[in-house]
């Protein structure tokens, strides 16, 4: 992706707002704030304006983890730990009832009845092991009854709570369901099929912009699958196992202060740096780091936000519009909010050319 440096834009506001330059007079902390909060509104505002094929991403997923001998250790927040080196701290993977897997071996999902669980779900014929579930969307089950002798994988429907559950011990009931122990059933969650919002291993989803068989990339023929987004995440209405999906990036949130050589930075936090050649960007701590670790001292444990290039002339000509309102120049500033809106939509015109050409193009070879 060709990107624009984050200096450049700030400089060009500064100098029309500030009336000085950066080099000689730098802007204060609070005037700093201030371009930041301008160019971060900006740029979600062009983030969002269109389907820009910069900030567009197409992937493979799937709606549960893969099952796995080896998981990441994961902090407080629920965050993969990484080591030194960058790459993810692992330990031996237990499953606990209710956790929901995917097992490539069959294409299948399955859901864990009881806890401390460390076999595969099935066999690669299918045959299930000990303590797992083929997931469904709904189960059948009779009604539990008392003093009524139940086999392994026997299933009973629980009359105080409507649902079902999976014997996973032999053992004859007692007089009342006391709880549905969990040392004897193993409850049956109904299958629901989303691609979470975060998946470990995978890059977060922003927009969901289409759910697909195959990649849109490769293929003009493709099924589209309905969806809706829900609190856990994108949320595909069609019986299938794996979908493409095609989302807009999450707008990164500009949100650090300038770089200080004199404190630690811990992860997820952000900054502003300028490297030695004078230009500038924000950075999102990858790594905890030690006082005097710049993200060009120790590049590994940073991450550069990128600003799309396209977005240039609109985000200089949108904050100088936000600069005329600070000034309480109203006329000005809604000049400059159209001329900033007009370059947004030679772009979205320029993009939809390009797309009649491709089109045409493809027909002509066929």
């Amino acid at each position: 992706m060709n990107t624009v440096d984050s200096s450049t834009l700030l400089r060009q506001v500064w100098s029309f707002w500030g009336g000085t330059d950066w080099a000689l007079e730098p802007p204060d902390t609070i005037e700093f704030a201030t371009l930041r909060t301008w160019l971060d509104q900006r740029l979600r505002q062009a983030w969002t304006y269109y389907a820009w094929p910069e900030v567009l991403a197409v992937e493979r997923r799937y709606y549960r983890p893969f099952w796995a001998t080896m998981g990441p250790i994961l902090d407080e927040a629920g965050s993969p730990i990484l080591d030194t080196n960058g790459e993810y701290m692992l330990e031996p993977e237990v499953y606990d009832a209710g956790d929901e897997v995917f097992y490539p071996a069959t294409d299948k999902y399955y859901v864990c009845l009881a806890n401390g669980t460390v076999t595969r779900p099935a066999d690669a014929d299918g045959v299930l092991r000990t303590n797992w579930a083929e997931l469904a969307d709904n189960y059948l089950a009779d009604p539990w009854t008392p003093s009524t002798a139940y086999d392994v994988r026997d299933r009973v429907l629980n009359p105080d709570n409507d649902q079902v559950y999976e014997c996973i011990v032999a053992h004859t009931s007692a007089l009342e369901a006391i709880g549905f122990e969990a040392v004897y059933w193993g409850l049956l969650t109904p299958f629901r099929r989303y691609v979470a919002w975060e998946q470990i291993y995978e890059q977060p989803i922003g927009e969901p912009l289409g759910v697909f068989d195959k990649d849109p990339r490769q293929y003009g023929r493709l099924t589209s699958f309905p969806f809706v987004r829900t609190q856990e995440g994108v949320e595909v209405h069609s019986v299938v196992s794996k979908v493409w999906l095609k989302w807009r990036l999450r707008c990164p949130r500009l949100t650090g202060a300038p770089y200080s050589a004199t404190r630690e930075y811990a992860a997820r936090e952000q900054c502003y740096f300028e490297r030695a050649d004078g230009r500038g960007d924000w950075y999102a701590c990858w790594l905890p780091t030690a006082a005097g670790w710049s993200p060009e001292t120790n590049p590994a444990n940073w991450s550069v936000l990128e600003i799309p290039a396209r977005f240039e002339d609109f985000l200089l000509k949108g904050c100088l519009a936000s600069a005329h309102a600070a000034d309480k120049e109203w006329m000005r500033a809604t000049e400059q909010e159209r001329h900033a809106l007009a370059f947004l939509d030679d772009q979205v015109g320029q993009l939809m050319d390009e797309d009649d050409t491709d089109r045409r193009s493809e027909v002509c070879a066929r």
